[in-house]
């Protein structure tokens, strides 16, 4: 998960620059805040391309780990004693950390428009409540970006007993292709020597049959 702990290290970044230029924003002239508006824009829509590609990254190894349960169930079929359900914390794990990026784009479209006040609203009430917001966003940064080391320890210890159990598998089915080869070459061994035993007594019965076709009648004496 390394790239994943870098857009959310990336993003973290880009919500504090967010967060200053905010700030800054409310010291500026009208005519000096229009260009500082963009910037913040421009800001926002990285921020917003950042916790994208995360949760992208994080449906990629959701993926992933499903594919991993379906070789611990292969195993499992074939006698191993690894539950698959050693995945389910990982999967939780994962839908945890989707819902909670997900949490920070939504709060993201909060900052947009961080320049058009709340009917009634004042200068210093809308940098509070985007402050607030922003505030947020980082906390939920750093609580993925925490858990994303949990996970990749976690997912780590389950790779490997995956990658173990994949070998035995691959050696069980190795075995068992040899097993089915050789019945099937006895199965076509005894055929053969069942044909030939056809054949020589097909031959053995011609055989006398042409010994007695050979043979003259004796006729009465007269």
């Amino acid at each position: 998960m390394p790239a994943v702990q870098r857009r959310v290290k990336n993003a973290k970044i880009t919500t504090g620059e967010i967060t200053d230029a905010v700030q800054t924003w409310a010291t500026k002239k009208v005519r000096d805040r229009v260009v500082l508006e963009l910037d913040v824009e421009s800001r926002v829509e990285r921020l917003s391309g950042h916790l994208q590609t995360v949760d992208v990254r994080l449906e990629a190894s959701t993926a992933s780990v499903l594919e991993v349960r379906r070789v611990i169930e292969l195993g499992q079929s074939l006698g191993s004693r690894v539950d698959p359900s050693s995945t389910d914390v990982l999967l939780e794990l994962l839908a945890l950390l989707r819902g909670e990026v997900r949490e920070a784009e939504q709060a993201v479209d909060e900052v947009r428009n961080f320049a058009t006040p709340a009917p009634g609203e004042t200068i210093e009430g809308r940098l509070l409540r985007v402050a607030k917001v922003l505030a947020r966003i980082l906390v939920t940064l750093s609580n993925v970006d925490r858990r994303i080391d949990h996970f990749a320890a976690k997912l780590s210890e389950v790779r490997a007993e995956a990658w173990q159990l994949k070998e035995r598998t691959s050696r069980y089915i190795l075995l068992g292709s040899v097993v089915c080869y050789g019945i099937l070459a006895w199965i076509a061994a005894g055929q053969v020597a069942l044909g030939r035993c056809g054949w020589r007594c097909c031959r053995r019965g011609r055989s006398t049959a042409a010994r007695g076709a050979e043979t003259p009648t004796t006729g009465p004496n007269p």
